[in-house]
């Protein structure tokens, strides 16, 4: 049986880590190099990267990812800002492992081909955002559209069709919020679908990823302010599970 990924998620927004709620009103946490390099100390066995800077240009900082990549001592994997494979061969480059395809997915989905043909399905994560609202699942692009009129479901069984390495299923609604993941979804997509399946945004405590991993047959999660906050007062510690 293999053991259940749980991978520290760090937001970027213009060089420097951030933390939101709902994917918005982001306030400053750190340098991404120094919070890389506690979580080195930490022995993180991989963390996860996304940019959700917005800027007319969409450029990757290659600079900044390169000096991340150097310093981290664990598989990386990113997103944010990828539209085409040129992009994504310079990110396998600079030392990252994995890409993570996220808004390109709804505007050229032979990306995902492409980038599979270059770095092979285990490198190729997608990601899709979604928001319950009135019991109903939606799709989500943060950006720029809500897909209301789309099966969730019936969505997901195509994307598999594409043979990513991995699915990243988010909750716009819950992000930031400590809620807890929404455990009847990922019990219901992880019953339908065979590729591996990390679960996003909810999580406050380690319980919380215990009751997931205990009720559902997801491959792993990603956790971002329960590891980058303390307290109640949302004092700023970067922070790991508990192994023990």
């Amino acid at each position: 049986m293999l053991r259940k990924r749980v991978i520290p998620s760090l937001l970027l927004q213009n060089n420097l880590v951030v933390k939101g709620v709902n994917y918005k009103d982001f306030k400053y946490i750190g340098d991404p190099i120094n919070i890389v390099k506690i979580f080195n100390t930490k022995e993180v066995d991989e963390l996860i990267v996304c940019d959700v800077t917005k800027n007319l240009d969409n450029k990757i900082n290659y600079d900044l990812l390169k000096k991340i990549s150097d310093e981290s001592y664990m598989p990386i994997s990113y997103g944010g800002g990828i539209n085409n494979i040129t992009q994504i061969k310079k990110i396998f480059k600079i030392g990252f492992e994995k890409v993570i395809l996220n808004k390109s997915i709804f505007q050229n989905n032979q990306l995902i081909s492409e980038a599979i043909q270059f770095a092979g399905s285990q490198s190729v994560s997608l990601k899709i955002d979604l928001v319950k609202t009135e019991n109903k699942y939606k799709l989500y692009n943060q950006q720029d559209y809500e897909f209301n009129d789309v099966d969730v479901f019936n969505y997901i069984k195509k994307l598999e069709k594409t043979s990513p390495g991995e699915l990243i299923i988010s909750f716009v609604d819950k992000d930031g919020t400590g809620m807890g993941f929404d455990i009847d979804f990922y019990q219901k997509i992880s019953s339908i679908i065979n590729i591996p399946i990390l679960a996003h945004c909810g999580a406050s405590c380690d319980n919380d990823v215990l009751q997931l991993f205990k009720n559902t047959q997801v491959s792993g999660c990603c956790v971002g302010s329960a590891f980058v906050y303390y307290g109640k007062n949302k004092s700023v510690l970067i922070s790991y599970i508990n192994r023990s």
